[in-house]
């Protein structure tokens, strides 16, 4: 496929759209982001289908395609296009979306001429403006010009009735050139900060075997994701010789062949039917347990599915879950044999536990599936790119993007709350660690002595405690911690009990505590310094312990006393 894609938006700004434009114009602009980061290459084109104006190059040529106006041309993408986006707004005019169509795709075909780009059409519309009665000669012209030129109309609106005009009008020998989104779908596209929509997809529903086929079972369903492609890409096949490439062979001529080493084996169609391993039902059988530690994680490359119970079966559901439960308790995964249908060659699976209740089931990397990956390098892999998973920081930079365009000497605004409840702090979270503060602190109040086993098990969570905040860049919840401890077990105002004492000297004089609060040398989000970091310890508001009596003195013998009282003179 070509590397590069002419895309023409067309957009209903009539009235009927009033109350989904802002949406609309959200999700266009993080689609021209998406496209000034990562396919800046691309050339795209906006109109407006119902404005007031007319201002289009078809209607100069032959008049007509009333209220179509094109705010912006076919061109590279760029923040003039987003400047484009965030002035549009509801108008008054009742445009027809076929007309809007046959702008586009004209100003499609004028900018890209005989180069070998992918071209697309984006209708976006609530379907209240498509006129009542359709000529099909004429929708039927379209579509074959559409077909004719490789233009791919998507078309995200309420438009059953364009749709399937259009399938039933195109050309059998051809594809079909539009790909036709409900709007609801739509709608929820818009409502994620993501680029990729996913859908889930049942791919096994039936018993799963416990210890194989003579055991008994539990009814489940086998779930998987599947990403929605953006758009029909247009595809020819042919077959030519490898000894000439300007020969094309007929599909009827050619013969199945397996290769071996470096020759190719032609095989019969009758002994390529007695060669294939398949089950004759499909099966899902659990077959054992193995420890977790015992399945390395880049085990788990393959294909992964979600296994639930069958929710019209009763109980199928909190038998799955309990089975769940127990492999986490026990730190156990499940190995089964899984084919999804019938005639396909069973796979060897792990069954993986989820905090949620469910299974993951992985496809190992096993039986005849074995083969190398070339796996990208390292630092490529950690890219997190905003197609393949949620990410607010993409979301936000785009949300900077679009801001600095329209508003460009305004302050930014803060973060939409969508992005902030997948990056703010959990409520559970905050009071699991307040929990474990206070455990802590606990074994302190428990022990007598610092050498006591509580004693020694809390300055342990403390150096654990200490590690954790460096690594995981919280230095102030450490900091607020052992400010914490200080205060209660010396007193802010010197009047400390004394039997905490001994517990402060000893934190003081421990390796991998004596440094003290957790400086800006050891993390770089800490606001102390080194100085005061190390003066922290030192600083005790309790005061110093005062120095021991002297032993009385024993009383003297008899004639001892004169002895003294002559060294006083």
């Amino acid at each position: 496929m070509a590397s590069k894609e002419a895309l023409f938006i067309a957009l209903d700004v009539s009235d009927s759209m009033r109350p989904h434009l802002d949406d609309v114009t959200g999700a266009v602009q993080r689609m021209l982001c998406d496209r000034i980061f990562h396919s800046k290459q691309d050339a795209v084109g906006l109109l407006k289908a119902g404005a007031d104006a007319t201002d289009n190059e078809v209607a100069l040529q032959m008049g007509g395609y009333d209220h179509i106006a094109v705010v912006g041309s076919m061109g590279p993408v760029g923040m003039k296009r987003i400047e484009n986006v965030g002035a549009i707004h509801a108008e008054s005019g009742r445009a027809d979306l076929i007309d809007a169509v046959v702008v586009a795709a004209d100003a499609i075909a004028r900018y890209v001429r005989k180069n070998k780009w992918s071209k697309r059409v984006l209708l976006v519309s609530d379907g209240a403006t498509s006129r009542a009665e359709l000529d099909e000669e004429q929708v039927a012209d379209i579509a074959s010009q559409l077909a004719d030129n490789h233009i791919v109309l998507e078309t995200w609106a309420a438009l059953a009735r364009l749709g399937a005009r259009l399938d039933a009008l195109g050309k059998p020998d051809k594809p079909k050139p539009f790909v036709a989104r409900e709007w609801s779908e739509a709608k929820r596209v818009w409502s994620e900060p993501r680029a990729k929509a996913t859908k889930s997809t049942a791919a096994y529903r039936g018993p799963l075997a416990l210890g194989g086929s003579g055991g008994g079972f539990l009814p489940v369903r086998v779930w998987r994701k599947v990403a929605a492609s953006n758009s029909a890409p247009v595809l020819f096949k042919s077959w030519v010789l490898k000894s000439d490439l300007d020969t094309q062979v007929r599909p009827n001529e050619m013969v199945a062949a397996y290769r071996y080493g470096r020759d190719v084996i032609p095989v019969a169609g009758a002994l390529e039917e007695n060669m294939r391993y398949g089950v004759p039902e499909k099966c899902l059988e659990l077959h054992g347990f193995v420890p977790r530690a015992s399945v390395p994680r880049h085990y788990l490359l393959g294909p992964s599915e979600v296994l639930v119970g069958d929710d019209a079966v009763a109980g199928a559901d909190k038998a799955v879950q309990a089975l769940c439960y127990v492999l986490d308790e026990e730190r156990l995964l499940g190995i089964a044999r899984y084919a999804r249908s019938k005639g396909l060659a069973p796979r060897l699976a792990v069954l993986w536990p989820s905090a949620s209740g469910c299974l993951h089931l992985n496809i190992l990397p096993f039986s005849d599936e074995a083969r190398i990956s070339e796996l990208e390098p390292q630092a490529r892999a950690l890219l997190r790119r905003p197609k393949d998973v949620l990410n607010p920081q993409h979301a936000r930079l785009q949300q900077i993007v679009v801001h600095r365009a329209l508003h460009k000497s305004e302050a930014l605004p803060p973060p939409p709350p969508r992005l902030m409840v997948s990056t703010g702090e959990s409520a559970v979270l905050l009071d699991a660690m307040a929990q474990m503060r206070s455990c802590l602190l606990s074994l302190f109040d428990k022990a007598g002595r610092p050498d006591d086993p509580a004693a020694r098990k809390g300055f342990d969570c403390l150096r654990a405690l200490r590690s954790a905040c460096i690594k995981e860049d919280e230095p102030d919840k450490y900091n607020e911690l052992l400010k914490s401890v200080k205060a209660q077990w010396l007193g802010e105002s010197g009047d400390a009990a004394p039997s905490r004492e001994p517990f402060w000297r000893v934190l003081c004089e421990d390796s991998a505590l004596s440094a003290g609060l957790i400086s800006s040398s050891e993390n770089d989000d800490s606001s102390v310094s080194a100085a005061e970091a190390r003066a922290f310890l030192r600083e005790s508001s309790a005061p110093a312990p005062a120095a021991a009596p002297a032993a009385a003195a024993s009383k003297p013998a008899d004639g001892e006393e004169e002895d003294d009282y002559d060294d006083l003179e």
